[in-house]
């Protein structure tokens, strides 16, 4: 038996470095202020590509955690589309690291629950 097991991470990755990067975003307004472009370069993915449904799927949960929980949304949007670390989205946004591992968690478990329930990820038995 194969079991195949794939993180909201992946598909995040693979969102930021295609279609993030095609609508030419650099980064959003509560953040662009003070945080610079990220140094981390993301080398290595555990899935190739997207359909062009799934990047709007994930655009439109994004949208909804951005209108839900905007700090979530911000710490999202500085790790996985700006390449940020840990430390500086902390200092920047004056978060404790708890409250940074709270909210990163928070929109992680969102955006799968909105893969999820879109149909954009499927369990097949």
């Amino acid at each position: 038996m194969i079991y195949l097991r794939i993180d909201i991470s992946d598909i995040l990755w693979v969102w930021a470095r295609r279609w993030g990067s095609f609508k030419g975003i650099k980064g959003y307004p509560n953040l662009q202020s003070f945080i610079r472009d990220g140094k981390v370069v993301q080398a290595r993915y555990a899935i190739s590509d997207l359909s062009d449904d799934m990047y709007l799927r994930i655009d439109s949960a994004l949208d909804i955690l951005r209108q839900q929980n905007l700090e979530a949304y911000q710490v999202l949007m500085a790790i996985y589309l700006q390449g940020q670390d840990k430390r500086n989205v902390c200092l920047e946004m004056a978060l404790r690291p708890s409250t940074f591992d709270n909210l990163l968690r928070t929109a992680k478990d969102f955006m799968s629950g909105a893969m999820f329930g879109s149909g954009a990820i499927q369990v097949i038995f």
